[in-house]
């Protein structure tokens, strides 16, 4: 982060990642407004340039993976995924391996709304974040041990991390198992707060739980085959344009008895969109991009 920091012409390691991860999700936030989601976010495929230049200075390359997948379903097949296993989400497919390859403009459009594809990105900044905060992760040995942690922990990150404190110290080393984390407990935890909502499961509105998650590694859900037949391209995705009511349901949910029918709880614990993720508190008081680029424009003179 030393060596970033002087690149990057700011000051001080915390705000250094602040500001290099701030910009990250700016450039996922203007692709994901257009419905297209990168699908292999990693350090290797990023572009940091000094601040003093003219942004952005975070820069994504290699969009060869990029599936455009709000309007016209470009580069997406449903049954493959392109990732980074150190860096992909759990779910590992962007959509649901039942997803037409070509859905209409309205279908496309309830599915980015549903199954928050853009997440996909934001899962990888989220272990970068990690990466950024602990050295040792950077090493691709430490880095595999850490998602298997993960996966044991079925990617809660406040449970690794009760696990992982209290890891003897005879089995830490100082560089990669630090006993303090100062971008991650800088502001009250804001750190650890982001990672969090970050690096966890994808949980749509709709209370699909791990369980779903397990099916997608599977490729397809148990309902969706068809007796005798190959598995249903559609599967539950027919549920997006069903009204939900039962035949023996009022409008009001009640039943013809008048009984109430009770309702399945929704959770509300989804990983954060990269527009979410702007508005953390682990960016407050950031200056502006423009005040950033004045100030690092004016060192880089003075030292020069």
């Amino acid at each position: 982060l030393a060596a970033l920091s002087l690149h990057m012409g700011t000051r001080g390691e915390v705000t250094t990642a602040r500001a290099l991860l701030q910009d990250l999700f700016r450039q996922l936030d203007k692709l994901h407004s257009k419905g297209i989601v990168h699908r292999d976010i990693k350090p290797a495929n990023l572009l940091v340039t000094p601040i003093s230049l003219s942004p952005p200075y975070v820069r994504l390359l290699d969009l060869g993976a990029c599936a455009e997948l709000r309007n016209e379903f470009v580069n997406f097949v449903p049954t493959e995924t392109i990732l980074d296993p150190l860096y992909s989400p759990p779910e590992e497919y962007v959509l649901p391996t039942d997803t037409p390859e070509k859905p209409n403009r309205m279908l496309a459009s309830r599915l980015w709304a549903r199954e928050r594809p853009d997440t996909f990105d934001t899962f990888s900044c989220g272990i970068i974040l990690m990466q950024l905060a602990i050295p040792g992760l950077r090493n691709t040995k430490q880095l595999r041990q850490f998602r298997s942690e993960l996966d044991k922990c079925g990617h809660n990150l406040t449970e690794w991390r009760r696990n992982y404190l209290r890891k003897p110290a005879s089995t830490k080393s100082p560089k990669a198992h630090p006993q303090e984390f100062p971008l991650l407990d800088a502001n009250e935890g804001a750190g650890w707060s982001l990672a969090e909502k970050l690096i966890r499961p994808k949980i749509t509105k709709d209370s699909r739980n791990q369980d779903d998650n397990e099916h997608h590694h599977h490729h397809h859900h148990h309902d969706d085959i068809v007796e005798g037949g190959p598995p249903n391209p559609l599967g539950n995705l027919l549920s997006l344009f069903r009204n939900g009511k039962k035949e023996n349901t009022n409008e009001d949910g009640s039943t013809k008895d008048g009984t109430k029918t009770p309702k399945k709880e929704k959770t509300t614990l989804m990983r954060l969109t990269a527009s979410e993720a702007l508005s953390h508190r682990f960016f407050e008081d950031l200056p502006s991009s423009e005040e950033t680029a004045r100030v690092a424009k004016a060192r880089a003179e003075r030292r020069a």
